[in-house]
């Protein structure tokens, strides 16, 4: 069974390109207890509830639902995020791998999939009139339990021949099919936008993409209470602050507290780190290197473990002798990033050769096989916009 908090929010105007445009779309806030995948794993005796909220906690299981209200009109997301506190970093518009073939009126669409070659762009972000779409938007609730959420989109007037959807019926093996969508097909919807979709008039070349629009919301995240810190290694946000020498009432700062790790992380705005480590039943406040405000919730995300706690791109010339460095590689054409897999041990050490050498850790986008977005820890080494390695530049290696 899920937990759920809803809230609805009526947007009575929305800015766009300097411009206000009356809109009709409604948000709620869910705590699932199912994620996504992306859900931190605790050490033995540390398992806590995904379920629920917590201050300075990591939320992989928030998502909202965004609701289509207008009428005539369907949507393409360009952007869901929270403000203030990282962009979105995902693929709207992505090419899907096959040969595309759109027939001249624009009614259907035929995706090859035996072909090898990269087509697009398709769209995953459509919402139909009446419709809903649930969008994770993981993040780690900051004390105040308020949080922005920055909705960017675009308009599809006339979407019922506009739009192409997959076609249910298309059983075949090597080919998918998009046709206009049918009351049948809206149907089988049941209200929920999901998969992708063309936009036929956005898709020919040359084609004008239509204007963006932009909508802030401001939301109350419904924040588990936790007076005895329990989900927070025994000690509140505040008093953790404090300790960090940080003040709670003036100063600007993102908190995270590591369950798999023992330790506050607490970043500034610019990028300024400290955090708190307990050992031994006591805490040790760490210098840190700086580092973009919400790295620390690429820590201990998919799996925990005394072996690994973090995948990174690390320049081997400066951390080869802590951790045996990953560097690039390539698979019959299809280029592997160099990601390291890092130790809770380890980690620290990185951290602290970092700060002394002046490095930031960075969360890097990059989209390196023409498929989609992909975001990674990147310390001491310079990616371009393909994730390929630039600085230093390395050879890559054949991967078997």
């Amino acid at each position: 069974m899920k937990r759920l908090w809803t809230v609805i929010l009526s947007l009575a105007a929305v800015l766009a390109m300097g411009r206000c445009w009356a809109a009709d779309i409604s948000v709620r806030v869910l705590v699932k207890e199912e994620s996504r995948g992306s859900h931190p794993a605790y050490l033995p005796g540390e398992k806590q509830s995904e379920s629920v909220l917590h201050t300075a906690v990591y939320a992989p299981n928030l998502c909202v639902g965004i609701r289509n209200n207008a009428k005539d009109n369907a949507i393409a997301l360009r952007g869901v995020s929270w403000a203030g506190y990282c962009g979105d970093t995902r693929s709207w518009l992505a090419k899907r791998y096959g040969g595309l073939a759109v027939s001249k009126d624009g009614a259907t669409a035929v995706l090859y999939t035996m072909q090898q070659s990269a087509s697009g762009p398709f769209e995953v972000g459509v919402i139909l009139p009446g419709e809903e779409k649930l969008v994770w938007v993981s993040m780690t609730p900051q004390p105040n339990g308020s949080a922005a959420l920055v909705v960017k989109y675009v308009r599809i007037g006339n979407w019922r021949k506009d739009v192409l959807l997959p076609n249910s019926k298309d059983k075949g093996f090597s080919q998918s099919t998009y046709t206009r969508p049918t009351d049948d097909m809206i149907k089988a919807r049941k209200g929920q936008a999901s998969g992708d979709a063309i936009i036929v008039s956005m898709y020919k070349p040359g084609a004008k993409q239509p204007a963006e629009f932009k909508t802030k919301i401001n939301l109350k995240l419904p924040i588990q209470p936790d007076p005895q810190a329990k989900a927070t290694g025994g000690m509140s946000p505040v008093n953790a602050a404090r300790l960090a020498a940080l003040n709670p009432a003036t100063d600007k700062y993102l908190c995270f507290y590591k369950a798999p790790l023992r330790a506050w992380f607490f970043v500034r705005p610019n990028g300024s780190s400290v955090a708190l480590l307990k050992k031994n039943g006591s805490w040790r406040k760490l210098a840190m290197p700086d580092m973009d405000p919400t790295v620390p919730d690429w820590l201990c995300v998919h799996q925990a473990t005394k072996d690994y706690c973090a995948g990174v791109v690390l320049n081997p010339n400066i951390f080869g002798d802590i951790v045996k460095i990953n560097t690039p590689g390539d698979h019959t054409g299809w280029f592997i990033q160099g990601t390291t897999s890092v130790s809770p041990d380890n980690l620290w050490r990185i951290l602290e050769r970092a700060r002394k050498r002046n490095l930031r850790l960075r969360l890097v986008t990059y989209d390196d096989n023409g498929l989609g977005n992909s975001t990674t820890l990147v310390l001491g080494v310079k990616l371009n916009s393909a994730g390929r390695w630039v600085d230093p530049n390395v050879r890559l290696r054949e991967v078997p």
